[in-house]
């Protein structure tokens, strides 16, 4: 198209990257909240972090027309994950290997896990002993469309991300732990 060609952006193509800017913050402010401990994340700390992750908004790119709708975004973001039973538990830095944004190598190349620990499995008697699971969790900033039901687009997203789950899971194949990969 003329615009290709002329390397002008368009409204999509912006609205994609401002959403991957938004993304990094949000994972750069979990890395951060479950480093320090998600327990200490108070309103008011929140509050205080607010200029820190609109300076980091900047200097990803976001425009200045956009910029306070991003901020609310990433604010929306960790308060619901502080305040969900499931984001506490994914936060929580006193898992067995508590991990984030992971480096890992294979042949295929890099692999960045965003949050990764074990789990003492302790429902797993049977053989009088406990079990543990290796969690693998991809974070997802991703919103259902305005005419998606939450369950077309839940079954869209894990479809979209299976493989990616799949690869992460086999980094992780020579552990003696059953291994489990969530989207969140």
């Amino acid at each position: 198209t003329q615009q290709e060609r002329e390397n002008i952006a368009t409204p999509d193509a912006l609205l994609q990257r401002e959403q991957r800017y938004i993304g990094t913050v949000i994972h750069l402010a979990l890395q951060h909240i479950t480093h320090t401990g998600y327990q200490h994340w108070t309103h008011s700390r929140i509050l205080q972090q607010q200029p820190i992750w609109k300076a980091q908004l900047q200097q990803k790119g976001i425009s200045p027309l956009s910029l306070n709708k991003a901020l609310d975004a990433v604010e929306l973001a960790i308060n619901n994950t502080l305040n969900d039973p499931t984001g506490q538990w994914l936060l929580n830095n006193q898992h067995i290997s508590s991990e984030c944004e992971l480096e890992l190598w294979d042949n295929k190349g890099q692999h960045i896990i965003d949050r990764t620990f074990i789990e003492k499995n302790n429902s797993d008697t049977s053989n009088g002993t406990s079990s543990t699971i290796r969690w693998i969790i991809d974070y997802k900033n991703s919103q259902p469309s305005e005419d998606q039901s939450i369950e077309a687009f839940t079954k869209e997203q894990i479809q979209l991300y299976k493989g990616q789950l799949e690869r992460y899971k086999k980094l992780f194949k020579d552990e003696d732990n059953t291994i489990k990969a969530a989207l969140y």
